[in-house]
């Protein structure tokens, strides 16, 4: 709807000129009325009308002064003249500030309607006019801006050629120093997203902002912006100060992770290093600000435990699979909490190393689970299964997987007791036949081997030796 202001001092006229059409039919609403020029000048300013409908002759500032004082702030606004004077000054005066319409007092409805229709159309037109401009304008900005994308993704993803990067600074108004050095900074935020969340995200960025740098690009899906700046010993405490500011106000956290100084022509190194950094502190959710040579010290530190890693990992393995093997609930539990508290001293270890000393213990107790339940879902082995585990995750999906393994055994124990317990109401009731453990074992429908193993576990004797002294007892009686 185009809005309208009706300028008239005459409070009849005024309220009459608001009802003298059904100005909805024309796309037109009321924006509001004023009492003279003065006030005319002031609504017009803040309500920003489509069209002006005004008198002349109005004490103080007339309709001519508030027209020319409004043009010169709203060039487009659209401006009707209602005027009981035929004087040619007054349509010379009009024509001066480009009025769209000059209207005689006294006017019939008739003589209205042309011209509130022909102001419309003129305000219908400019207005697809410029939302055209703005559409055209909107595409060729965000044209540049996927092709300055593509420059930077380029830039960062690998080295450069001198001269094709001068070129392209050149073609987007980007300028270096070549004599100086820079960092690139990887942001990223954790979690869901939300109101507060995008809220410090944005001040984040502002406030980053504030210092130098060379460039800056976001990802809104990923959640991280990643900034480029001319090194100096400023640049760290600032990301630290933003850092506290934004869990200190917003109660969010943010990972900001940089990578070491580079010249222009190797800013690729720069920020490998500072998304190398953001997933350490990721995986350890770790929210500090860190910088790749302190991840790099740590790495260095863990690679003289390495192999002391892997010994472990086997002992870890061993435990879990004697503890799993009698159902022990408890014990199964203590070793989850020994495991990582095992792997949380470990800053140091990349994730990749964690996740894959984690998953070769999972894997051991697979084989041996797999061996006594064969219809066990291998599903938590895939490798999607795993990617973009934090340490935490890995516990988590660790302690859902030991708990189904818990849940079989003790439906497994308790079937092998119930087994046994018939077993040997068998060797009572027949222990004058000539019984077998192959004999028996076809009764109940397992292996030899099987029954074997599992009336030793329950009993403490092998079958022929429960068997014999069985015999014996009953000898005895007699």
């Amino acid at each position: 709807m185009l809005r309208l202001l009706i300028v008239e001092d005459e409070k009849w006229e005024r309220e009459g000129l608001v009802d003298f059409l059904d100005w909805k039919v024309f796309g037109i609403e009321i924006a509001g009325t004023a009492r003279d020029g003065q006030e005319g000048y002031e609504k017009a300013l803040r309500l920003k009308p489509d069209i002006i409908l005004t008198d002349i002759k109005m004490p103080g500032m007339d309709g001519i002064e508030m027209s020319k004082k409004i043009k010169e702030v709203l060039p487009d606004i659209k401006i009707i003249i209602l005027s009981g004077y035929d004087d040619f000054r007054f349509a010379q005066e009009a024509i001066s500030f480009n009025a769209s319409a000059y209207v005689l007092k006294p006017f019939e409805e008739n003589d209205l309607i042309p011209v509130i229709r022909k102001v419309a159309d003129m305000c219908n037109k400019e207005r697809e006019k410029a939302g055209w401009e703005r559409e055209v304008v909107n595409r060729l900005n965000e044209s540049i801006k996927r092709v300055k994308m593509n420059f930077l993704n380029e830039w960062l993803s690998g080295p450069i050629a001198k001269e094709s990067l001068m070129e392209k600074l050149r073609e987007f108004d980007m300028s270096i120093n070549p004599d100086s050095t820079y960092v690139v900074v990887l942001i990223k935020c954790a979690g869901d997203q939300s109101g507060t969340l995008d809220e410090a995200v944005r001040w984040f960025t502002e406030k980053a902002r504030d210092k130098n740098y060379l460039f800056l690009t976001e990802d809104p899906r990923e959640k991280e912006t990643v900034i480029c700046y001319e090194w100096d010993e400023t640049v760290y405490p600032m990301l630290e100060s933003i850092n506290s500011h934004i869990k200190e106000n917003y109660g969010v956290s943010v990972v900001t992770g940089a990578g070491e100084k580079a010249n222009p022509l190797n800013l690729h190194v720069s920020y490998s290093q500072a998304r190398e950094v953001v997933k350490h502190q990721l995986f350890w959710n770790d929210y500090r600000v860190f910088r790749y040579s302190e991840i790099y010290k740590l790495q260095e530190k863990f690679m003289e435990r390495a192999n002391e890693f892997l010994v472990h990992g086997d002992y870890f393995s061993k435990q879990f699979i004697l503890a799993l093997s009698s159902a022990n609930e408890k014990r199964v539990s203590e070793l989850l909490g020994e495991l990582f508290v095992y792997i949380n001293e470990a800053r140091g270890a990349g994730t990749n190393f964690i996740i894959n000393f984690v998953k070769n213990i999972v894997n051991d107790i697979y084989i041996f689970i797999y061996t006594l339940h064969p219809d066990f879902t291998a599903s938590y082995l895939y490798e999607k299964a795993w990617s973009g585990c934090t340490a935490e995750g890995l516990k988590d999906k660790m302690e859902l997987f030991l708990k189904n393994v818990v849940g079989m055994q003790k439906n497994r124990l308790s079937h092998d007791e119930q087994t046994v317990k018939k077993v040997i109401k068998i060797i009572e009731e027949r222990y004058m036949e000539p019984l077998s453990i192959k004999t028996i074992a076809n009764e109940v429908f397992l292996s030899p081997n099987y029954l074997g193993s599992i009336f030793k576990n329950h009993t403490g004797k092998r079958f022929n030796e429960y068997l014999n002294e069985y015999r014996m007892e009953k000898a005895k009686d007699c």
